[in-house]
């Protein structure tokens, strides 16, 4: 079926001019004659997608802050939304949280240890503490597999709030060029899609043998040049500008991490 046959979009019946319907989008050559023709249709579409997630995860990574500048200059049709970016950077994280957990319990020890990035937290339990769980016949090794439960169903809302929380801090360096706050919306979706991104990193690195110190080394040294580098191009700041919010930025987001790490940790030896 052509764009000639067809004279009206099929899903909202607006009389058609292109290849594309201008009043909802819907592509106008939709080929339903043939299995072929359906499946022609169908990989078209996956390879698009594909090639602006490419696109668009290409430009997070090499270039900061090119995405939510292109974004509100109207390039929004080559790369994925910022929403979508987000939650594909936040569904790996959750992967490579389930392998290896970000925050955990040492069974014999009962040591609790949280670690991501820079920041890091550590309660102990002891067994007098337990007694109650474990006159329930619960083995230390489910008491590990519950807490690590707890943990990660926090995670979602942690993932939601951090970018919220981040967005109003931008907003309060921000205050007197009256930017939209909306700029800040997307500027916080983007960086926290790139730094979930580069925890996944920090924890690879951690077990290919890295010495510790200088894994955290490299990746506050390429968080806090990306920082920089996004924030100059987005709000379009000098150097010594952009480099000191980039520190007080990172600074609150590191502080954010923490907080949502002690609370993790007490929330979860809480409803043990």
């Amino acid at each position: 079926m052509t764009v000639q046959q067809e004279s009206r979009c099929g899903n909202c019946d607006t009389p058609l001019t292109g290849p594309f319907c201008h009043a909802c989008g819907q592509e106008a050559g939709v080929h339903l004659e043939s299995l072929r023709g359906f499946l022609a249709d169908i990989l078209r579409d996956v390879a698009h997608l594909d090639s602006r997630a490419v696109r668009t995860l290409t430009d997070l990574l090499l270039w900061p802050g090119r995405l939510t500048a292109a974004y509100f200059r109207g390039q929004r049709r080559r790369y994925i939304k910022p929403v979508q970016l987000y939650l594909i950077a936040a569904a790996l994280f959750f992967f490579v949280n389930a392998l290896h957990p970000f925050i955990r319990i040492d069974p014999e020890s009962l040591q609790v240890e949280g670690k991501l990035g820079l920041t890091g937290a550590s309660a102990g339990m002891g067994r007098q503490d337990l007694a109650p769980v474990l006159a329930r016949g619960m083995t230390p090794e489910l008491l590990a597999e519950r807490f690590r439960t707890i943990v990660a169903a926090q995670l979602t809302g942690f993932l939601v709030a951090v970018v919220v929380l981040f967005a109003l801090v931008l907003w309060a360096f921000h205050l007197r060029s009256q930017r939209n706050l909306l700029l800040h919306g997307v500027f916080a979706l983007h960086w926290t899609a790139f730094f979930l991104l580069l925890m996944m990193l920090d924890r690879l690195v951690g077990l290919v043998g890295v010495a510790p110190r200088v894994a955290q080394s490299l990746i506050v040294a390429v968080a806090l040049v990306y920082l920089a580098v996004a924030v100059r191009t987005v709000y379009r700041q000098s150097w010594p500008a952009a480099a000191a919010k980039a520190i007080g930025l990172l600074l609150v987001f590191y502080v954010l991490l923490g907080v949502w790490m002690v609370s993790a940790i007490g929330f979860a030896i809480t409803w043990l």
